[in-house]
């Protein structure tokens, strides 16, 4: 067997790491149901929330002041950890629109758990978009792992 590019090493050791969270997210939700996801999904948002306010004011980003603009800045950075790729197809002030047209874990989660992103790991996101503003509104719209050709996610900020 040949050697492993690092690069596929880091994939590989991702969506395996999916796997397994898909798999304690489906076991939480067959057991405790919505109130078991609404948990998982709290405790990673609070998670983030410990170091996102770091991260985001280490990309120029003032927590709490932000815009839609400065949450692009924030989302893209996170995914680029996560091994998402997404495209901005809106961006100003006041809304902000991006696509994730492909995602290490989209495939685990699709296998495992399908909800995984609109049950448990929409946490994440709100948590980038409570840091940039309180004020900022988060919707996300389409998830690969449902069937979607891409996952869509909308910010606007709140007047």
């Amino acid at each position: 067997m040949a050697e492993l590019s690092a690069e596929e090493k880091v994939r590989r050791a991702r969506a395996g790491d999916a796997t397994v969270a898909a798999a304690m997210a489906k076991a939480v939700a067959e057991k405790y149901g919505a109130e078991g996801l609404a948990a998982l999904r709290e405790e990673l948002f609070n998670t983030y929330m410990k170091f996102l306010p770091k991260m985001a004011a280490q990309l120029g980003i003032r927590p709490g002041e932000g815009h839609c603009q400065d949450w692009v800045k924030l989302e893209s950075a996170i995914s680029d950890i996560a091994g998402a790729a997404c495209t901005v197809v809106e961006s100003s002030p006041k809304r902000a629109v991006m696509r994730f047209t492909s995602c290490v874990s989209a495939g685990a989660y699709r296998r495992t758990f399908p909800q995984m992103c609109r049950e448990v790991i929409v946490g994440v996101e709100r948590a980038g978009a409570a840091t940039v503003n309180p004020k900022m509104r988060f919707t996300a719209t389409k998830f690969m792992p449902e069937g979607d050709e891409y996952c869509e996610i909308i910010c606007e900020l709140e007047e």
